[in-house]
């Protein structure tokens, strides 16, 4: 027979088991009903994720020869920076420098030969800048001399016979032949003067619009000049030069090279057809870089500025462009390190579309909350 301090030590063992069973289970029970409990309580955001990279908002622009002819100077390569004006290269000018030398010096003459024409108009007849003003005064001066000497000559023969006249010593008939003598001079004079005031009056006004043809050509040639000076369009990064070198003969609308701009950074991405229904203008992103550890360098974000209404078709299939903003630029470590983000970045695109607790990812299908379906009614 079994002693009865064996049967109350299997007692006692049982005992204990079954309440150390019921108290576990209860936990069990309690943390999944806990579980369950907090279920609605926890948000998680939903996104749908796409590939995306850096570039700038502008558009890459070529950099074209405007004439033709010989690289006199250049300043390109490939991956330097320059800023919008900077001067890549010069072609050689040498038949425009000719005519820019020819077009002012004709302008200079011209100029002064109106300034001396006017002050010959005024009566000013000393200082004069060109000598064919001097040789047109000179020969005005003798002129108009040599007719007073006849005027003057006139003069004193009329006061003469007039003088005779008056006591009746010729007849009138003679005297009237130097009356006109003399009348004949004075209008050769006043005659004169006013043929020479008339032809430089011409001469002003063929000058002044001769000024204003030289200074069109002027400015014609100043415009023919920016053609030989290529300087860049954008500030941007230079890509694909062409390698000419100086001495190179170029022809006009040669592309050398390619200017990349650097400013205005936004993050393109490739967004497949059965999601862009989801995505909308002004929708948040978040960035997470594939050069940088997420853990440790964190996101950036941003929201979506333009939506491609075309889709796009590759080899590696058919697509949508989607564009957002970039407003920070950096990426900082804990210690404070910072990183630049720069164009040709790779990097994945989340876009926030929803946010669902736990309890409805549990119970509801994906197709309830990602591709809702339509619900038709009869009547």
């Amino acid at each position: 027979m079994i002693s009865s301090t064996l049967l109350n030590n299997i007692e006692n063992l049982k005992s204990k088991n079954i309440i150390k069973g019921l108290s576990l289970y209860v936990v069990l029970v309690v943390v999944v009903l806990l579980c369950f409990a907090i279920l609605p309580y926890i948000h998680l955001n939903i996104t749908s994720q796409n590939p995306a990279f850096i570039r700038s908002a502008l558009k890459k622009t070529t950099i074209q020869i405007g004439t033709t002819g010989k690289l006199k100077r250049l300043s390109i390569k490939n991956n330097n920076t320059y800023i919008a004006g900077d001067t890549l290269a010069i072609v050689s000018q040498d038949l425009l420098e000719s005519s820019q030398v020819l077009n002012d010096s004709l302008y200079n003459f011209n100029q002064d030969y109106l300034l001396d024409i006017t002050q010959l108009l005024n009566k000013q007849f000393k200082n004069l800048r060109t000598t064919t003003a001097q040789k047109e005064y000179n020969t005005y001066k003798a002129r108009s001399a040599g007719l007073y000497s006849t005027y003057s000559f006139a003069k004193k023969q009329h006061d003469r016979q007039k003088v005779l006249f008056e006591k009746e010593v010729i007849a009138l008939s003679v005297y009237e032949q130097y009356v006109f003598e003399l009348e004949k001079a004075q209008s050769a004079r006043t005659a004169y003067k006013a043929q020479q005031i008339a032809s430089w009056e011409l001469k002003k006004r063929e000058l002044e619009e001769r000024l204003q043809n030289l200074a069109n050509a002027r400015e014609n040639i100043a415009i023919q000049a920016r053609d030989y000076v290529i300087t860049a369009p954008i500030s941007g990064t230079i890509e694909n030069y062409q390698g000419v070198t100086v001495g190179s003969q170029v022809s006009q609308g040669q592309v050398i090279a390619v200017i990349s701009p650097n400013d205005n950074l936004i993050v393109e991405s490739t967004v497949k057809p059965s999601d862009i229904g989801l995505i909308k203008i002004g929708q948040s992103v978040r960035y997470q870089f594939d050069a940088f550890n997420y853990n440790q360098w964190g996101f950036l974000d941003g929201e979506v500025i333009d939506i491609d209404k075309n889709i796009t078709l590759s080899e590696t299939g058919a697509y949508f462009k989607v564009r957002c903003s970039l407003p920070n630029k950096t990426l900082t470590l804990k210690n404070g390190y910072e990183a630049e983000i720069s164009k040709g970045m790779t990097l994945t695109a989340r876009y926030f579309i929803t946010r669902r607790s736990l309890w409805d990812l549990l119970f509801d299908k994906v197709d309830d909350w990602f591709n809702p379906k339509l619900i038709t009614t009869t009547a």
